[in-house]
């Protein structure tokens, strides 16, 4: 039996390197929202589909190792084929509290947005509501920004239903600040026989910053 005091040493590990992480805090900058369910950056402008979002992200901005993506600017302002790769994905919950743990590498696609790399610790009480955000440590790309959250409890399931990841690319000559974010579902294996997981997760919604 995994004890609360193990919660307690994770959840001191996950602020520590979360309060470490450059470039990574979700307030000042980014516009992070933390509205329920809805994503980052969710309102008006999140169906917009100005040709801003495909500018050149060439630069600092886009990492010498975040990888690079053969994806192209779509109709709605998501590049397409443009799939963010999750790495050693861990997650437990006991009481009220749930702890999260992975890797994430954004790529970049050449002529139209940056990518980065970072390593994602999180601790939350999902009876809190709104849900916020957790600033990931960014390992490569710093100019970007990445953060995640687990989404609030649902009444079908005992634990929250889903991991919601948000990556702000800073901008670029032709490219506007712009926050993408995309959701997975939550696997908690951190106290069973499973070892850590990967998957992609594909961004659905877009908020332009003017």
């Amino acid at each position: 039996m995994v004890t609360f005091t193990a919660i307690t040493l994770f959840a001191a590990s996950a602020m520590a390197s979360a309060c470490a992480a450059p470039n990574a805090h979700p307030g000042s900058n980014s516009g992070y929202s933390s509205g329920p369910n809805s994503g980052p950056n969710s309102g008006s402008n999140s169906g917009s589909s100005s040709g801003s979002s495909s500018g050149d992200s060439s630069g600092s901005n886009s990492g010498s190792s975040s990888g690079s993506s053969s994806g192209s600017s779509s109709d709605n302002g998501i590049p397409q084929n443009w799939n963010w790769q999750v790495e050693n994905w861990r997650a437990g919950c006991e009481h009220t509290i749930c702890n999260y743990g992975f890797s994430i590498t954004v790529p970049s696609i050449k002529g139209v947005v940056g990518g980065a790399k970072a390593s994602c610790l999180g601790l939350s009480d999902y009876t809190k509501y709104p849900p916020t955000y957790a600033p990931c440590k960014i390992l490569d790309g710093s100019s970007n920004t990445i953060a995640a959250r687990l989404f609030v409890k649902s009444e079908k399931h005992p634990d929250p239903d889903n991991i919601d990841v948000s990556f702000y690319f800073v901008s670029s000559k032709d490219h506007p600040p712009t926050n993408y974010s995309g959701t997975h579902a939550a696997v908690y294996n951190q106290f069973g026989p499973k070892g850590p997981l990967a998957f992609d997760i594909t961004p659905t919604k877009f908020f332009i910053q003017r």
